[in-house]
C-alpha cells in the first residue's frame, strides 16, 4: 500500500510539469503529513509547493526542521516556490488543457 501511495504522489507531482493545479485539488493528503514516511512526505511537500499558493505555506513550514535532511531540503524548495523565489515556468491551467501549443517547463 505504501508503494501505491508513493506512486500516486509522484504522479501528481509530475502533473505539475504540464499543468498548474489549484491547492484545493491537491491539499487533501496534507492532513496525513505528520504520519508519513520521508519519501511520501517529500512528494507531498513538493506538490504543495508546486501550487505556488501562499495558503500552502502553513502546511509545509512545520517540516523546515524535520529530522530528515531530504525533507528539510524539499521543504526549502517548496517554500521558495510559494514565495516566488524561483522563475515561473510556462504552464497551462486546467482551463487551458485543450490547447495545442507545446508546453515548456523549467528543469
Amino acid at each position: 500500500m505504501t508503494k501505491v501511495r508513493e506512486s500516486v504522489l509522484h504522479s501528481i507531482g509530475e502533473a505539475f510539469n504540464h499543468h498548474r493545479l489549484p491547492l484545493n485539488l491537491v491539499e487533501p493528503p496534507a492532513v496525513a503529513m505528520p504520519t508519513m514516511g520521508s519519501e511520501p512526505l517529500s512528494h507531498t511537500i513538493h506538490i504543495l509547493g508546486a501550487t505556488r499558493d501562499s495558503q500552502a505555506s502553513p502546511l509545509i513550514e512545520p517540516f523546515l526542521n524535520h529530522p530528515d535532511s531530504d525533507v528539510r531540503e524539499e521543504t526549502g524548495v517548496a517554500a521558495a516556490e510559494i514565495t516566488g523565489s524561483t522563475r515561473e515556468p510556462e504552464t497551462t491551467t486546467l482551463d487551458d488543457c485543450s490547447t495545442t501549443r507545446p508546453i515548456t517547463t523549467l528543469r
